[in-house]
């Protein structure tokens, strides 16, 4: 039996007048349920497929240059899930520098994205999860493993 497209584990939850407060729990989120998610964003990116521990992504940009960048997830100290740039080509050039600026006009004030910057995109998934009645512990961890995005969930009283 193959594994589903996203696993929940150690789920602590209760109910609120608003939703659902995420206490704690780990997540494994296939490549389909992401490109899912994503599409139901309004990001022009697409989640190509996952190689050792970094996430492969397609733009196009101005409707025909094709972007292709590398990230590689990890929480920050925060509790937000930070992509860290590790590769941005355009035409298959370097442009990590013209895209800094590209990232910051295009993503800044948007929300769900906590930074913008030639080194990573910083999303609050908090922030981005609010909408369906989901509120989320700050985020421990994040990484690219199987084949999967792991992120885990865990409350200060957690740690």
């Amino acid at each position: 039996m193959s594994e589903p497209a996203l696993a929940i584990e150690n789920l602590g939850a209760m109910s609120t007048d608003q939703g659902w407060r995420i206490l704690r729990g780990e997540a494994r989120l296939s490549l389909g349920c992401l490109q899912a998610l994503l599409r139901r964003t309004n990001l022009p990116v697409e989640l190509v497929g996952f190689n050792e521990g970094l996430a492969l992504l397609r733009a196009q940009v101005g409707g025909f240059i094709k972007v292709e960048g590398v990230v590689r997830p990890a929480a920050t100290k925060d509790g937000h899930l930070a992509l860290q740039i590790v590769q941005i080509k355009a035409l298959g050039l370097p442009v990590t520098a013209l895209a800094a600026r590209f990232l910051d006009d295009a993503l800044s004030g948007k929300p769900g994205i906590a930074a913008a910057s030639a080194e990573h995109v910083v999303l609050d998934l908090a922030a981005l999860l609010s909408a369906l009645g989901l509120e989320l512990p700050p985020l421990h961890s994040a990484v690219i493993v199987n084949g999967r995005l792991a992120l885990s969930f865990a409350s200060a009283a957690d740690d």
